[in-house]
């Protein structure tokens, strides 16, 4: 078949590059970008009926005017003493309008609150000079800040700020909330520390904290406070600085942004150059650059448009991991193609007749790697998780892609050079460490047991220290980038006076039918619920809770707030700031009014933000739970089943039934962690049952099929062992695990590329035991494939390690590493010592009858048949 394949090649060449060429063109010009078709963040691509899920669509059907899905928070605070009035006028004079005018720059402005000091809303600009106050002129010899054209004595202020235009992928803008910050004298408890040193201003998001739309808010939001604090308008010795869920997201996106970039000009010339190192021919390593080239453009240019017409799916950097194992397995399919040719050149066999026998041979070899390759990453299909599964179908078809490139383009190219290919290396100089595959073979022959003891002894503690540490991964979004990025440090200036929940709380959701949570009713059961959670705060970890129920409520006597005043004061951090705020503030709400008209006025606004219902109903409310723990650290993942379990339990008779949902960063991050363990055990069994499967019908010999794909795991727990020690010993005591994308995606690749590789191995093994024998053809065909095989495994080690090199996620940073180790341990330990000592064993006779059990073949030659020293061929 694959011989008639070969000749249809080599004689209609000229239409193979031209079909080649016009796909090219058309996908070039035709397709969209990757990034206007490609969905972007992580939790979205969770399973609709997971709980984190189903409490988002509580908060959209009980919400249905916004929700804040995450936040920026700007720190404003003085290390050595209380904020002072000052500060406060710079915040609410000169910070407050620039967001607010950001705001107003994306569309509609944030909601109205009722509630505040000066008499307009808290997110809604002046009416006058576009919210903007006038900037006194600076002298006449300061500088203007970094990028911008201020002449000297020009007003400066925040309002050249970075362009609020969507970019590709970013078809909505995203919402701004809400604005909170002291121009609210209702939020000031809130948002002042116990100590009175700092204050945030928090930008409440409706989209999600990896949406790559909040670059729209982030980006103005970060030059309005650099210009703020480089042009001396905050006031001396106040410390600004921005972070957030939505800030840390923005941060992880534009280093995946620049990685993509990055990884891709890397594995260009990087492949280039070790292709420069194999073949010593740069004619050679052009055609197979020009061959992966096109192949992965197509592969991208008909990914997007199938995703334009809604026929797949893609997400953001799945182009990065297509771009890199394409790559690889198209240098792999092309190089075993180049070098048959150059074999069958170097014995004097025309070009045109070369190529049909180079095909011929290694075709069915090239198709049955790609298909188990195809196989292993194919079982990605069946995860649950969206990312998952979603490369289950573009990697695997990237390789298709890559397979017809590498026998149509590849041909092509070489019969247009012909002899002048392989300039200026001789046509059949195919491998010149031949000689040290046949010494190796030598050595196999001689102590077969003793090699295959001493390799499997020497990997199993790293196999064994791999599977008992296999899930102890990492879930948090901020180890991805490093400790001293600016929204990562905020982080930590934040805790030194607010919880560390802060950034990123959890809201419980409740529906009750029939109850009404705006009544006085449903507002005394709301805070019998708060009552009973707060009474366990230490155990569940909980720095604070706010609700209806929080001193906004009539019901609440003077005599009962200043119990509940005194009370919450005896608790630390955001607890005591909500005592101050129910009583407190009632007086600073509406000022020299009774204190009936301000309770009022306060019980409006707490209804208006924590009760709600569809269609007009108000049976749902939601409490905003601040936790004392970093929500997106690995530790607060089971707190949130804890704080449901809790709530759960601590339900007033009223409200048994209810439904109850927790939402935010910390039950997403939950939720993830659940679904990926699933997947991760689905697709161990489904590759590795895929793939024996493959090799059982290539060698019909289910013993020999079972043995490999034995070694591949073995290699794939010994990777796994190592890569955890190692970045045990980097990160030192802040490692917290292996990013949970890894296991996955270093499982499945390893599994094609090791499976690969054994197929080419034993596929010539069969071809010259035929020939030789089955010792002596174990031997030749070590000998004959060593250089290559070898060959591309330091070429695909090198692709991988585009993913180290290009990469700013210490995720990329850990699966390049675990890739290059893996796919060379497979190359030069698995592949020349494991593979070849079991088959001498089995075909030797050394293990008697056991060895024709495990798939020894017997010689049906005739003995006259048999060349002498056919072992040293």
């Amino acid at each position: 078949m694959f011989r008639m394949i070969g000749i249809v090649v080599t004689r209609t060449w000229p239409l193979w590059l031209l079909a080649w060429a016009a796909v090219f063109a058309a996908g070039w010009r035709l397709a969209p970008d990757w990034d206007e078709v490609a969905d972007d963040g992580v939790f979205q691509f969770l399973p609709d009926e997971l709980p984190s899920r189903r409490a988002e669509d509580l908060m959209r059907l009980a919400f249905p005017d916004g929700q804040s899905d995450s936040a920026i928070v700007i720190l404003a605070r003085r290390p050595d003493r209380p904020l002072g009035p000052e500060d406060e006028a710079f915040l609410r004079d000169r910070l407050v309008p620039g967001l607010e005018q950001i705001a107003a720059d994306l569309g509609p402005g944030p909601r109205p609150d009722p509630l505040v000091d000066d008499g307009r809303h808290a997110g809604e600009p002046d009416a006058d000079a576009d919210a903007m106050p006038e900037e006194p002129e600076t002298d006449a010899d300061a500088e203007p800040d970094a990028g911008e054209d201020a002449a000297p004595g020009e007003a400066r202020g925040p309002r050249a700020l970075p362009d609020a235009t969507p970019g590709p992928g970013e078809g909505e803008r995203p919402e701004v909330i809400r604005i909170r910050s002291l121009a609210n004298d209702v939020e000031r408890p809130v948002l002042v520390s116990e100590d009175g040193r700092a204050t945030i201003v928090q930008i409440e998001l409706g989209s999600s904290f990896m949406d790559r739309s909040n670059r729209l808010v982030v980006e103005p939001a970060r030059a309005l406070v650099d210009r703020l604090r480089r042009g001396g308008d905050a006031p001396r010795g106040l410390e600004l600085a921005v972070t957030g869920s939505a800030v840390v997201g923005h941060d992880i996106n534009a280093r995946e942004d620049v990685s993509a970039r990055v990884i891709e000009r890397w594995t260009i010339w990087w492949v280039l150059l070790l292709l420069l190192a194999v073949h010593r021919a740069p004619l050679l390593a052009l055609v197979q650059v020009v061959t992966v080239f096109v192949a992965m453009q197509v592969t991208l240019s008909l990914l997007a448009l199938m995703a334009r017409a809604g026929w797949i799916e893609l997400f953001e950097s799945l182009d990065v991991y297509t771009t890199v194992l394409v790559y690889g397995a198209g240098i792999d399919y092309s190089l075993f193609l180049i070098s048959r040719y150059r074999e069958r050149l170097g014995e004097g066999v025309p070009p045109r007749e070369a190529m049909v026998e180079a095909i011929g041979r290694v075709g069915l070899a090239v198709t049955i790697s790609a298909g188990t390759a195809i196989v292993a990453i194919g079982t990605l299909l069946f995860a649950d998780f969206g990312m998952f599964s979603r490369a289950g179908f573009t990697i695997p078809f990237g390789l298709f892609v890559m397979l017809l490139a590498s026998l149509t383009v590849t041909p092509a190219l070489l019969l247009i050079l012909g002899h002048i290919a392989a300039w200026p290396s001789r046509a059949g100089r195919v491998d010149p460490l031949a000689g040290i595959w046949r010494r190796l073979g030598g050595g196999l022959t001689r102590r077969p047991g003793l090699i295959w003891a001493a390799s499997l002894a020497a990997m199993l503690p790293f196999a064994a220290f791999g599977a008992r540490h296999r899930d102890e991964l990492s879930y948090a979004p901020m180890s991805e980038i490093p400790g001293d990025a600016a929204s990562v440090s905020a982080v930590g200036l934040l805790e030194e006076h607010f919880p560390a929940g802060l950034a990123g709380p959890l809201t419980v959701v409740l529906r009750a039918e029939g109850v009404d949570f705006s009544s006085d009713e449903g507002i005394a059961l709301v805070d019998r619920l708060s009552d009973g959670i707060l009474a366990r705060k230490d155990e569940l970890g909980l720095a604070g809770l706010r609700s209806v129920a929080d001193g906004f409520g009539e019901s609440l006597t003077p005599e009962q707030q200043e119990a509940e005043r005194r009370e919450r004061q005896r608790e630390p951090g955001l607890g005591r700031a909500i005592g101050n705020l129910m009583v407190g503030a009632t007086d600073a709400l509406v000022p020299g009014a009774p204190s009936e008209q301000a309770m009022a006025a306060l019980r409006e606004r707490a209804v208006s933000e924590y009760v709600g219902g569809p269609d007009g109903h108000r049976d749902a409310t939601r409490l905003v739970v601040v936790p004392s723990y970093d929500p997106f650290g690995d530790s607060a993942l089971d707190g949130v089943s804890r704080l449901r379990e809790a709530v759960v339990e601590a339900l007033p008779e009223g409200l048994s039934g209810a439904e109850v949902a927790v939402a935010g960063p910390s039950a997403s991050l939950r939720d993830l962690r659940d679904v990926s363990r699933v997947d991760r055990r689905r697709i161990y069994l489904y590759a590795t049952a895929g793939v024996t499967l493959v090799l059982v019908v290539l060698l019909r010999r289910l013993a020999v099929s079972l043995y490999l794909v034995g070694t591949v795991l073995l290699g794939y727990l010994v990777t796994l062992g190592v890569t955890i020690l190692v970045f045990r010993a980097i990160e030192g005591p802040g490692y917290d695990g292996i990013d949970w994308t890894v296991p996955v995606f270093l499982f499945t690749l390893l599994m094609a590329v090791g499976a690969d590789y054994n197929v080419f191995l034993v596929a010539r093994v069969d071809e010259e035991q035929e020939r030789l024998g089955p010792v002596p053809g174990v031997l030749a065909g070590l000998s004959k494939t060593g250089g290559i095989i070898s060959g591309c495994g330091v070429i695909m080690a090198g692709t991988f390690a585009a993913l180290i090199w290009g990469g700013t996620l210490s995720s990329l940073d850990q699966l390049g590493f675990a890739l290059v180790f893996g796919v060379l341990l497979d190359t030069f330990f698995i592949r020349p010592l494991l593979v070849p000592s079991y088959l001498i064993l089995i075909h030797g006779g050394r293990l008697g009858r056991l060895g024709r059990l495990l798939g020894g073949r017997p010689d049906h030659r005739p003995a006259v048949e048999q060349p002498a020293g056919a072992a040293a061929e």
